[in-house]
């Protein structure tokens, strides 16, 4: 995988650069690589550009923080959660390790409400819910600052301009644009409903994890 050393060799190699552009398509990984490689970019005196080309997920969500300017497109997912690990020993080593993931999951929420500017303990509740965010949704909750869109269907102008005055083509036209416009709309609607029940079960497995604490 890609390291914190690896990006340190190549950041000293570049030294003295104007613009830094980063590229991600990554599930993650280790969380203490992830932050050592955000801390190195968010440090640079150089713009850094970060492009989600696929998906940033995990630790790797964590780089991408460090952009001055992030990129998603509608078909790439910004993925944060809780840190995990594997662990074998006796009761004070399970209490050990339960802290280090305390620690870890404290320094990445406030990675998030640092970049994104969301209220902290609303950033809690979505690492603690594992969150997607696809898209637009990912510029919406602050996790990028540019939505690239999909390709779409390229319009021959001279070969529409021959049917203008046909009036069953015009209501075609109008028909489909009506149409697109109604399954936008829905959509929207549908992408709302569901980050307000995602907003609404993250806050329940919030309340219920520091139920269990106290």
């Amino acid at each position: 995988g890609i390291t914190t050393k690896a990006v340190s060799e190549v950041l000293a190699e570049a030294e003295g650069a104007e613009k830094i552009h980063v590229r991600i398509n990554s599930r993650g990984g280790d969380v203490i690589e992830g932050l050592g490689i955000y801390n190195l970019l968010s440090q640079s005196e150089a713009e850094v550009t970060v492009e989600v080309v696929g998906v940033a997920m995990s630790a790797a969500s964590l780089i991408a923080m460090a952009g001055d300017s992030i990129s998603i497109p509608e078909a790439g997912i910004v993925m944060i959660h809780a840190p995990w690990t594997m662990v074998a020993g006796n009761a004070a080593d399970m209490i050990e390790a339960a802290a280090h993931l305390d620690m870890y999951e404290n320094l990445i929420v406030d990675v998030y409400a640092s970049r994104t500017g969301r209220d902290r303990d609303e950033v809690a509740a979505l690492v603690a819910a594992e969150t997607n965010f696809v898209g637009e949704e990912a510029v919406q909750a602050g996790f990028a600052t540019e939505v690239i869109e999909n390709k779409q269907p390229v319009l021959n102008m001279e070969n529409v301009a021959k049917f203008s005055n046909n009036a069953e083509v015009k209501n075609l036209i109008e028909g489909h644009v009506t149409e697109t416009l109604k399954k936008e709309e829905e959509e929207a609607r549908r992408l709302k409903e569901e980050a307000d029940a995602k907003m609404a079960e993250a806050k329940d497995k919030m309340v219920a994890r520091l139920d269990r604490w106290r």
